[in-house]
């Protein structure tokens, strides 16, 4: 038998199925043929069945305690030899599995520390959490402010606030319930200069490199938005502001908070978007990328839809009967250092 540079989806969420004892008795025998087959698919089985027995017992802990937590993911992945044959895989079945929102611990999130040391003071601490793509992982910090962490961004803090402030820093996007502090304000900073302060509220930020906006929507308290600690603009609830990145301009307008805020509980909603915005979203859910072809510009097709654990092909058979589209997932590549490119879907209108 030829060997196998990647495994399609429907064969993968097949294996997953098998994996976590779902499948029908047909499915069992099926599986059971590929794995005698060949070497690949035992692999592929043994590094489902290690991420499973990782969640599993990550979910376990009852309190956040991120120190402990990244210290017990990092023994069971040092101690199988696997780290980043598994971190990588994790990125690659976010497409076919739902993984719950980590509440208690960063299961599937990976934490860096680095040391500062000022010239005087004695060294300041900071971590850096990255959700994984496709992935949703909360976090408390220091100040028992909660975060929740789309997929595929960074939040980066000091392991302990001094001084006169609380800073954050993110990359993706972001969603904040600040504890209440008046005597230290709480900054949410990006990389476009964009600065959101509040002292006790909650919010989301959306900042992720390919968009051309950075976008804070208030969903209640008070927020005040600085552009290279200038102020610009405060934001009243149900209110989102867009800060164009190329020409520092900015527009406030009312939103639907629950269609822009809904991913943090594990849902995809879409309130009448376009199909750009669509596939945008459900690229960085599902760690995917949706090239549209064809697009035509007299013709606009809205979609409104809420999806909580379908997978991307349930997702896409939706939109065939909903908008007159054919799509096509492509074999997944494998690069020459054991990495998965992104899988690739294309879509074309009818």
């Amino acid at each position: 038998m030829k060997k196998k540079d990647f495994f399609d989806l429907e064969k993968e969420t097949l294996l997953m199925k098998y994996t976590q004892k779902q499948t029908t008795p047909e499915e069992t025998r099926q599986v059971e043929s590929w794995l005698k087959e060949s070497n690949d698919y035992q692999k592929e089985s043994d590094i489902l069945r290690q991420a499973l027995e990782l969640k599993t017992k990550i979910n376990e802990h009852n309190s956040f305690n991120s120190q402990e937590a990244f210290a017990e993911v990092n023994r069971e992945l040092e101690k199988r030899n696997r780290r980043k044959t598994l971190v990588n895989y994790l990125s690659r079945v976010a497409a076919i599995i739902s993984i719950p929102l980590l509440l208690s611990t960063l299961t599937f999130g990976y934490l860096y520390f680095e040391q500062q040391v000022p010239a005087i003071e004695s060294s300041v601490q900071f971590m850096e959490v990255l959700s994984a793509p496709g992935m949703v992982t909360r976090l408390e910090l220091p100040d028992h402010s909660k975060v929740c962490l789309n997929a595929g961004s960074t939040l980066r803090y000091p392991t302990v606030f001094t001084g006169n402030t609380r800073e954050v820093e993110l990359t993706g996007e972001g969603y904040f319930e600040v504890q209440s502090d008046k005597e230290h304000p709480f900054f949410v900073t990006t990389k476009s200069g964009l600065k959101v302060m509040a002292h006790g509220t909650q919010f989301n930020v959306n900042t992720y490199d390919e968009r051309e906006e950075v976008e804070a929507i208030l969903v209640e308290g008070l927020v005040d938005i600085h552009s290279y600690d200038k102020f610009i603009a405060g934001l009243k609830p149900g209110e989102r502001l867009s800060y164009n990145k190329r020409t520092n301009k900015y527009e406030i307008r009312k939103v639907n908070i629950y269609e822009n805020t809904a991913w943090k509980d594990g849902k995809i909603v879409f309130r009448n978007a376009s199909l750009d915005d669509v596939f945008r979203v459900l690229g960085h859910r599902f760690n995917v990328e949706i090239v549209l072809h064809n697009q035509k510009k007299d013709k606009e097709y809205n979609c409104w839809a809420t999806f909580t654990d379908e997978t991307i092909y349930q997702i896409f058979s939706y939109l065939e009967q909903a908008t007159p589209i054919r799509w096509k997932v492509n074999a997944m590549k494998q690069n020459s250092d054991a990495t998965f490119a992104k899988q690739r879907i294309d879509v074309w209108l009818k």
